[in-house]
């Protein structure tokens, strides 16, 4: 009953004082508001785990090549998934997919999907669920078997109307006939990985089928599921144990010289460290930026507030007076806070919602899970907390203030006494030199920022992107098997290009300049004599390190014309040979 008087008389004092109560809540509304959606981004990228199954089992295969160069990683290649699949005990499931483009071919037109070749462990390991038909089996990994086809929920319904026939249809992928065995269920997608570009969605699942001459190559992302009580640390124990057991089981892909030459190893990392990769520090600053803004907007509320106490000192030696104990006061002004921050925050939750719009819309590129980002009941009960820490801080500052004035406050004409000024002038001197400490180091912050900008502006990337348009094709495999059947569509393309009004230059290549890509140190050789010579001499065609967006470290895997798509098994353009 008494927080109910409480609440009633805040609500009628705060509304006798309008211009306090608008600039407060303003303030407040300001501060609380940054700070709600940076939160709101933290909590989905960062804090939030990833939506699969057993979330905190799942985990990352890489292997680290020293010798090729201090932050280079390779991937895993198929002969490294067989041997560990049959023999890491400590890993329930493992998973291979490399991701690429491929047109579609309809009844009135062709559309470009985004495809994942997988084993059939990936799709168990992300939890997906078919609403038709089947997942992909163990059966369709073996070499030879033809390749099927599942669909994702979206591209079902948006392509084929959410046709319940297409279940055993073959349809056309990259020119060759694909028969649909499934359709998933929403929301099953590769992880994304920190630093890509994000927000692509995959339409069509594809069975990766091994082709034995691809063993060697480390091109293939890699994802596996711990076993139940297994731990990173004794699973990483076991794959430094099984290493040797690769050179006997495979001893012209990893021979003795080449881990010791090249310090090959494999490594496993939580699959959510792969996804977040360095943002999570990056919006842990970001948020203690924002909440040096808070605490500057609630110094500056404080000190609104002090003003107001100090005009109301009349009343509250009335209340004193009368046999109101301090506890009593400072619930009477814990609860006026409380009704001016939750206010504060009510307008912060309205400026959060367009906040975290304007930060999704505005993010660079390279930032994962953007679409988790939302405004929902964690973020708004993380608001109502730290509406309630600074209804508390504003109490604990006021009655403090009123403690240290208590015995000069008298009835009568005011009771200003020069106790009373020095006490006043030393809180709010406090209040102020952390205003001006906060925002000096926000400045030299942004300072900083700006100048590393500027920096970043002023180097020479050594192209110039001015007037520079980029385009992807994804030709047909069936019809564009060859290298010279490739090569002659390019030549015809770049010809007619060429002569467009307005065009000074066009060219085709594999990767375009700070995209990302492999880097290999040869070229795929079709005669076999080329490799016997190169084993003669005891060389090694390593190859398929990648460098994701100047961060040396391999991240996914890109088609290496992209003008096709291929599976394993398909014919494709010569893919290097790798160690």
């Amino acid at each position: 009953m008494l927080l109910v008087q409480d609440i009633r008389h805040a609500l009628r004092t705060l509304r006798r004082a309008p211009g306090f109560t608008l600039a407060a809540v303003l303030t407040l509304a300001l501060g609380i508001g940054a700070t709600t959606a940076i939160y709101a981004v933290l909590e989905h990228v960062v804090l939030d785990p990833l939506p699969y199954p057993d979330a905190d089992r799942l985990v990352r295969i890489t292997n680290p090549v020293p010798g090729v160069g201090p932050d280079t990683e390779w991937q895993v290649s198929p002969a490294q998934y067989q041997y560990f699949s049959e023999r890491a005990r400590s890993l329930e499931e493992i998973g291979m997919y490399r991701i690429g483009g491929v047109n579609v071919a309809g009844p009135d037109e062709v559309v470009r999907a985004r495809a994942v070749v997988a084993t059939a462990g990936v799709l168990r390991i992300l939890g997906a669920r078919p609403v038709m038909g089947r997942l992909l089996d163990d059966q369709d990994d073996l070499p030879g078997v033809a390749p099927v086809a599942v669909l994702s929920h979206a591209f079902w319904q948006r392509q084929f109307g959410g046709d319940a026939g297409v279940i055993g249809r073959v349809i056309d992928l990259g020119g060759r006939g694909i028969e649909v065995v499934g359709v998933l269920a929403a929301g099953t997608d590769v992880p994304e990985a920190s630093g890509r570009l994000g927000g692509l969605r995959t339409d069509v699942w594809v069975s990766y089928s091994f082709d034995p001459v691809s063993l060697q190559s480390h091109i293939v992302p890699a994802i596996a599921r711990l076993a139940p009580g297994a731990t990173i640390e004794s699973a990483q124990a076991e794959l430094d144990r099984l290493r040797p057991g690769l050179t006997e089981t495979y001893p012209q892909i990893y021979p003795p010289a080449f881990f010791e030459r090249y310090g090959f190893h494999t490594v496993l990392r939580p699959l959510k460290d792969h996804v977040v990769g360095d943002i999570a520090r990056n919006l842990w600053i970001l948020l203690g930026a924002v909440g040096l803004v808070l605490l500057i907007a609630a110094a500056n509320v404080a000190n609104l507030f002090l003003v107001r106490v100090e005009g109301r000192r009349r009343e509250l030696a009335v209340r004193t007076a009368l046999g109101a104990s301090r506890a009593a006061i400072a619930r009477h002004l814990f609860v006026e806070s409380t009704v001016l921050s939750l206010a504060g925050g009510a307008a912060a939750v309205l400026l959060g919602y367009r906040g975290v719009a304007w930060l999704v819309a505005g993010a660079p590129s390279g930032i994962p899970r953007l679409d988790a980002i939302r405004i929902d009941a964690s973020v708004l009960g993380f608001t109502v907390a730290v509406s309630l820490l600074v209804a508390a801080a504003l109490t604990a500052v006021a009655a403090l203030h009123r403690g240290r004035l208590a015995g000069a406050i008298v009835l009568g004409d005011g009771g200003r006494t020069a106790t009373a000024g020095r006490e006043r002038q030393r809180v709010r001197s406090a209040l102020v030199a952390g205003q001006v400490a906060l925002a000096l180091v926000l400045v030299v912050g942004a300072g900083l920022l700006i100048e590393s900008f500027r920096r970043l502006r002023a180097v020479d990337p050594g192209v110039d992107p001015e007037g520079v348009l980029t385009m992807e094709l994804f030709l047909p495999g069936g019809r564009y098997d060859e290298d010279v059947e490739r090569q002659a569509f390019y030549a015809a393309l770049l010809e007619r290009i060429r002569a467009l009004p307005g065009v000074a230059a066009a060219g085709v290549s594999n990767e375009i300049p700070f995209g990302g890509g492999y880097a290999c140190t040869v070229q795929g050789f079709r005669d076999a004599e080329v490799y016997s010579r190169l084993d003669d001499a005891g060389l090694r065609s390593a190859c398929a390190s990648r460098s994701a967006r100047g961060r040396g470290r391999s991240s996914g895997w890109s088609s290496p014309a992209r003008s096709g798509w291929s599976s394993p098994g398909w014919p494709a353009a010569p893919w290097p040979r790798c160690c």
